[in-house]
């Protein structure tokens, strides 16, 4: 994991255009950091509290293998099926 240390108005960017995201410092208040995010509209973005996602399509899914990475849901699991016929 890469930690950086960023102050108010400071920005970090992931990737490379067109699917750059950039995270914007917005606010710092005592312990908590408001963030922007600005990014294209085809990449989805989470809340990591709000649980696990399937590695394919970003849907809910608790399907974590050993090492705590989320799998493939059952639906794209039977997709990749179906395609593969």
């Amino acid at each position: 994991m890469l930690v950086l240390s960023r102050q108010l108005g400071e920005r970090i960017v992931i990737g490379e255009p067109p699917n750059q995201v950039t995270l914007t410092i917005k606010d710092i208040r005592s312990n908590v950091v408001r963030i922007g995010v600005d990014g294209p509209r085809d990449v989805p973005i989470y809340r990591g509290e709000l649980g696990p996602f399937c590695a394919k399509c970003g849907h809910p899914w608790d399907g974590l293998n050993a090492l705590g990475e989320a799998q493939p849901c059952d639906g794209c699991l039977a997709r990749q099926v179906e395609d593969a016929r």
